[in-house]
């Protein structure tokens, strides 16, 4: 888990290395200011499921900021997911179970 934000609304994200998009909750969406989006089904753990992507967000990661951030919600989604859209802007290791996220290189 990492805190976060999305548009300016604090989140607890969960950490899904499986997930190739950031999803929402609903109301964590509509408190986020996500009001409409692309309506498509996305195959997700839990099968195929409906819900709505939303381009250009701003996805605060611990202290990392990421710009331009498309975003799926979904009705029934449990918490909020960062996924591998935001995880592949940094580099990322692993050490005693741990994920450690680090501003590329080429960014410093």
């Amino acid at each position: 888990y990492v805190t976060g934000f999305v548009n300016g609304f604090p989140v607890v994200f969960l950490v899904d290395t499986g997930a190739h998009t950031t999803s929402l909750p609903l109301v964590v969406a509509r408190n986020a200011g996500i009001r409409a989006g692309k309506v498509l089904v996305s195959s997700t753990a839990a099968g195929k499921e409906p819900g709505a992507l939303s381009d250009g967000n701003t996805v605060r990661v611990g202290s990392f900021v990421v710009s331009g951030v498309p975003v799926l919600v979904f009705q029934h989604l449990e918490m909020p997911i960062v996924g591998m859209d935001v995880l592949n802007r940094f580099q990322m290791a692993f050490s005693d179970g741990l994920m450690i996220l680090r501003r590329p290189s080429n960014l410093e």
